[in-house]
């Protein structure tokens, strides 16, 4: 995918080797680190491994979500704040995780209004968690001969819309795609490629 993007000089293929610093404590902001260790018994690999399946799987929900409000699908809604309700609690992140309760609820009633009055501020806090756990894991992940792996069919469902909002000049939604596309654990180059589109 991001060959359109990189110089053909730069394109090369990584494989996904991880070496996890030896740090003790787990510090990100919006989360109870000594409760999410608490929940996968105090196995720090472990957590962070949760927290990356975390951070991608709340980047693709919130599509889901934003696809289940345009139909109006309620069960696909509350599905899927469900599955968010129950990881964010399960990685410390109780205040999240409470949100997504009463949005599960708010699905369960069919009560429309609550959901849209809601969801935005829900999604908005969703993604600054997505992002203080990339930032932790890009920061405390060593990158030896390779670099994390990416979800390229994800990359590109961010890309297209990010690509249409700047033909149509239209500021607002390109700022919430590239808001969406800092929240994701991309390899190094394409973290080298978006940083020039940001710029």
């Amino acid at each position: 995918l991001m060959e359109r993007w990189i110089p053909k000089e730069k394109q090369l293929k990584y494989l996904e080797q991880r070496t996890v610093s030896t740090e003790d404590s787990v510090q990100i902001e919006g989360i109870d680190s000594q409760l999410g260790l608490a929940m996968t018994g105090d196995n720090r690999d472990n957590y962070l491994e949760i927290l990356q399946v975390f951070q991608r799987d709340s980047v693709e929900k919130e599509g889901q979500i934003r696809v289940s409000i345009q139909t109006e699908d309620m069960a696909m809604f509350t599905t899927c704040i469900h599955a968010l309700k129950s990881a964010s609690g399960s990685i410390g992140a109780s205040a999240i995780s409470e949100l997504a309760r009463k949005l599960e609820q708010a699905g369960m009633d069919e009560d429309k209004d609550y959901i849209r009055a809601n969801i935005e501020p829900f999604l908005e806090k969703l993604n600054w968690l997505s992002g203080n756990i990339s930032a932790y894991l890009l920061e405390h992940i060593k990158e030896e001969e390779s670099i994390v792996s990416e979800d390229t069919t994800l990359l590109h469902s961010y890309l297209k819309p990010l690509r249409t909002a700047l033909t149509q000049i239209d500021v607002a939604e390109a700022d919430k795609r590239v808001e969406q596309l800092r929240g994701g654990t991309w390899t190094k180059e394409t973290r080298e490629v978006l940083e020039r589109i940001y710029e």
